[in-house]
């Protein structure tokens, strides 16, 4: 492992890892409210899916889990401004990828849908190291 800078200043990150801006409790706060909202969207529209009803996740589901999801990457977007040179930030393409796919191929959407949600949870939850990891 690196040795830290001892002259870098105290709130930078560890070696190998992007910068983080440090955004008011309230925006925490909203970030978890609107990720649950996002959450239970997803689950409703993967579990039609999966269920073979997909018909019945309705409009307002996926308006709730479109509007959360631009919400989420706009909060990711702000906080880490490297975000798109980590690992979480090319997870978040990915995932964006899988379901423009699985939306011009609903005959693989449950696969697609459900490896967007590992590829999601992989991006949000590997430890600090790896999902905020420069790429380049």
């Amino acid at each position: 492992m690196t040795e830290p800078d001892p002259r870098a200043p105290a709130d930078a990150p560890p070696p190998g890892e992007g910068r983080v801006r440090a955004l008011p409790s309230w925006a925490r706060i909203g970030s978890v409210l609107v990720r649950a909202g996002h959450l239970i969207g997803c689950a409703v529209i993967v579990g039609a899916h999966v269920l073979g009803s997909a018909s019945r996740a309705g409009a307002g589901w996926w308006a709730l889990t479109a509007i959360s999801g631009v919400l989420l990457i706009a909060y990711e977007w702000a906080g880490h401004l490297d975000h798109w040179r980590q690992l979480s930030g090319w997870a978040t393409l990915l995932k964006l990828l899988l379901l423009a796919i699985a939306a011009a191929v609903p005959a693989a959407a449950v696969t697609l849908l459900l490896t967007a949600m590992v590829v999601s949870v992989l991006g949000a939850r590997l430890p600090r190291g790896w999902r905020h990891r420069l790429l380049w």
